[in-house]
């Protein structure tokens, strides 16, 4: 597992820790789920795909009221696991704990595509805010560009080099054309 993939899972895995034991404030781990997806569209490997797909399960969990008796003790271990360098215990742990939501959610196989759907959205996004087309974006990604828009127009996409007011853009427009 690379460096920064591992530290970022044992930051993302101590902050649901310190959630749960808080009393398990869904709209924070809600929020949590939100950054390792982020995650997984940027680092696309494996353990940040899982990681992603159990905060996102663990929220919708906690957002319907389902019990997570065991999920808080199995992604400590995992943490610590993962601390300690013993990557396979900790793969291990992460798996019994998607395990462990799965018996407790039938609705547990459709979050892995959401995810996974989200994480593609979230790169594709990433090209078009960096000059590429939409449907070129959409395209490399394999989603549709109407996945893509409805994303993309949620966002706030800052242009550099984009002039706020109308003087500026006609200063900038003078400058490119060498007009007085």
């Amino acid at each position: 597992m690379e460096p920064p993939v591992k530290q970022d899972i044992i930051e993302i895995l101590s902050t649901v820790i310190e959630i749960l034991s808080a009393g398990g404030d869904s709209s924070g781990v809600k929020e949590l789920s939100n950054h390792t997806i982020h995650n997984a569209s940027t680092y696309q490997d494996e353990d940040s795909i899982a990681i992603a797909v159990l905060i996102y399960a663990l929220a919708k969990l906690l957002a319907r009221g389902i019990g997570i008796q065991r999920i808080p003790l199995l992604i400590r271990k995992a943490r610590d696991a993962l601390q300690q360098g013993r990557d396979k215990v900790y793969r291990s742990s992460i798996k019994r704990a998607l395990r462990e939501i799965a018996r407790k959610d039938a609705q547990f196989p459709m979050y892995i595509g959401e995810v996974i759907t989200h994480a593609e959205i979230k790169k594709g996004e990433k090209l078009y805010e960096h000059g590429l087309s939409l449907a070129k974006a959409a395209e490399l990604l394999g989603i549709t560009q109407w996945e893509l828009m409805q994303y993309a127009g949620k966002q706030e996409i800052e242009i550099p080099f984009a002039a706020t007011d109308l003087r500026s853009r006609i200063q900038l427009a003078k400058r490119l054309f060498g007009a007085p």
